[in-house]
């Protein structure tokens, strides 16, 4: 192996929140609706642990005020063999590796969007997917946190 490979593992994935709305007329296949995703990448260097905390809502519309038929919000925690995953910005400011970030982002996002398929099952909601997307576009401009 590697002397240089960057070791790392998964240790825990969980669902801090899960809200479903059983609509009175399920969703349609080509039905349009809003998705607002969230990111936070907090980090802590004393255990070697980033975590990707994702919260994601659904709407049936456009209008922020229209209800929130469908969110979650979940975390995975990833360990690492030494704290080669962080960086120091040139303002002095400790911080998840970009290039790590870009691909722990699309592992988080890719198992919430399972879970939400698994919970949302047979019910009205089962049309409401997370989107495909390139993950570049939460992390574009997101500030990569500092840690907890």
């Amino acid at each position: 192996m590697d002397d240089d490979a960057l070791l790392i593992r998964i240790n825990a994935i969980r669902v801090l929140g899960f809200h479903q709305d059983e609509p009175e007329t399920p969703v349609g296949e080509k039905e349009q609706y809003t998705v607002n995703v969230t990111l936070q990448v907090p980090h802590n260097r004393d255990e070697n642990r980033v975590r990707i905390i994702l919260d994601v809502s659904m709407r049936r519309s456009e209008d922020p005020a229209s209800p929130v038929v469908l969110s979650i919000k979940t975390v995975m925690e990833f360990e690492f063999k030494d704290d080669t995953f962080l960086v120091t910005d040139k303002e002095g400011i400790e911080r998840v590796r970009p290039e790590i970030q870009d691909q722990l982002v699309p592992i988080a996002y890719s198992t919430t969007r399972g879970i939400l398929f698994t919970r949302v099952g047979l019910s009205g909601l089962s049309k409401l997917l997370l989107p495909l997307l390139d993950t570049r576009i939460l992390t574009k401009g997101h500030s990569h946190m500092p840690s907890d």
